[in-house]
């Protein structure tokens, strides 16, 4: 029972693996997803985000996202 557990997790840290070492589908996603957000509160300058995935030690996902503004939209009082 022991060595199917190691062998799950293995394999799950193998496809993790394998889905971040080309991310790049993944993160323009994010990248659209986040952008099309973040022009809601702030006057984005576009070609400037930027969105990197990786994994850590304990198997989670680091996500990092950088995007330049020229300045905060203002927000109407409800």
């Amino acid at each position: 029972m022991r060595e199917a557990k190691e062998a799950a997790l293995r394999l799950k840290n193998m496809l993790l693996t394998d889905k971040i070492k080309s991310p790049s589908s993944v993160e323009n996603v994010i990248k659209s997803d986040v952008y099309y957000l973040l022009e809601n509160y702030f006057e984005t300058i576009r070609d400037t985000i930027d969105v990197r995935l990786s994994i850590d030690g304990d198997n989670l996902y680091d996500i990092k996202i950088s995007l330049k503004a020229q300045k905060v939209k203002s927000m109407g009082i409800f």
